[in-house]
């Protein structure tokens, strides 16, 4: 009698546990499911008629003179020459020691004008003053 009993609670512990594994198995697949629709649902909205452009999008293309200066200082580590009102800052021939900034005035606002060669790498900044 104890043999049966204790088969009969090993029974049904067993069931028990497949029946939660089932459960949980069904909880899970039906999560996955909604979640993949979903994603379907969001990326047939998209808008697959955009095109890359090689410009810097923005809404306000005006600098102030500090941030001129700064991306001067900044030539060694760009690797970007940079022009301003025509005069050039050269990476080739920089050197920060000999550097005169003096013609910018850091107050006043700049319009910045990006130049990228043909795999769209940035090769230089030219800055213009704008009245």
């Amino acid at each position: 009698m104890e043999s049966t009993t204790r088969n009969l609670l090993f029974l049904s512990v067993a069931i028990i546990l497949f029946l939660t594994a089932l459960t949980t198995g069904y909880s899970l697949f039906t999560n996955v499911s909604q979640a993949l629709d979903q994603t379907y649902e969001t990326n047939q909205g998209l808008d697959r008629n955009q095109s890359l452009t090689l410009k810097v999008p923005s809404q306000d293309d005006r600098v102030s003179g500090s941030v001129v200066l700064q991306s001067i200082y900044q030539i060694p580590s760009s690797k970007v020459d940079i022009y301003v009102d025509g005069v050039p800052y050269l990476q080739s021939n920089f050197d920060i020691d000999a550097l005169v900034v003096t013609q910018i005035d850091p107050g006043r606002k700049f319009a910045p004008a990006y130049v990228r060669d043909h795999s769209g790498v940035l090769t230089s900044v030219r800055y213009t003053t704008l009245p």
